[in-house]
């Protein structure tokens, strides 16, 4: 039995016995909306940044549904919204991509409880969006997603076929602190499918249940740059255990 197995039921209840603060309650305020204490050195960051300041700061606002935690510089915003915005502008640093405009297809492996769905939606994002998780948290996601009437989305167990680009897509594999957390053998099903996306943007940890997440990703860079062009560094915000993996596809850097 993983840990995540033993917090999903916990997930669950807490979300269906206090939906008006959900995200204040132990397990979810601990896992997938928590305080993130770097959010104010992303901010700090963004906010030096002019296409921040210009196309993702000005439109940040958080839902009030499950009662966020607020973001003292920025009191309509929890430091979640914060972090997730900050992946963004590394995507336009690394990927030279504005994420609800320059692709069509995105792939979330574990979606939290749909705060990055809700996020991308509101910055104007139209196109095919899947999230991948447990089905505990996929009745999580679907519910905060729908009370917050964003319906074009995909809630899907982890089967491959489903998830793969178009042939005409611009695809997007993001996986913040979720790949790191599976087992290897479903961590293995992932693995063939990489190259077929254009980019991928993933975080991780150093160690989770016992896997040691620094050789796994080594290992996986040394697969995956024969396809990528790969941009891997230690988050500056967040210690010494918390990494980015960004890839961005070759080909397509040449085709441009």
């Amino acid at each position: 039995m993983t840990l995540w197995d033993k917090m999903l039921k916990d997930f669950l209840r807490e979300y269906k016995s206090s939906p008006r603060d959900f995200l204040r309650q132990r397990t979810i305020s601990n896992t997938v909306h928590p305080p993130c204490p770097a959010a104010s050195s992303y901010y700090k960051e963004m906010v030096s940044c002019g296409f921040c300041k210009k196309d993702i700061l000005p439109f940040l606002k958080d839902s009030p549904i499950g009662k966020p935690l607020v973001f003292a510089e920025r009191p309509e915003c929890s430091p979640l919204t914060i972090s997730h915005a900050y992946n963004l502008h590394l995507m336009h640093e690394y990927l030279e991509i504005f994420l609800p405009k320059d692709v069509n297809h995105i792939v979330e492996m574990g979606g939290g409880y749909g705060n990055l769905c809700r996020l991308v939606s509101n910055l104007g994002y139209t196109g095919r969006y899947q999230i991948v998780d447990f089905p505990e948290m996929l009745t999580i996601q679907e519910d905060y997603l729908t009370r917050n009437n964003i319906t074009n989305v995909d809630f899907l167990p982890l089967e491959m076929d489903k998830l793969l680009p178009r042939e005409d897509d611009v695809s997007i594999m993001i996986a913040t602190f979720s790949i790191n957390e599976m087992p290897l053998n479903t961590r293995a099903l992932i693995e063939p499918h990489y190259a077929k996306y254009d980019y991928l943007f993933v975080a991780h940890n150093t160690v989770f249940d016992g896997v040691d997440n620094m050789e796994y990703f080594k290992q996986l860079r040394d697969e995956l740059k024969q396809t990528f062009e790969i941009s891997y560094f230690r988050d500056p915000h967040r210690g010494l255990n918390m990494h980015f993996m960004i890839c961005k596809k070759t080909k397509r850097k040449e085709n441009k």
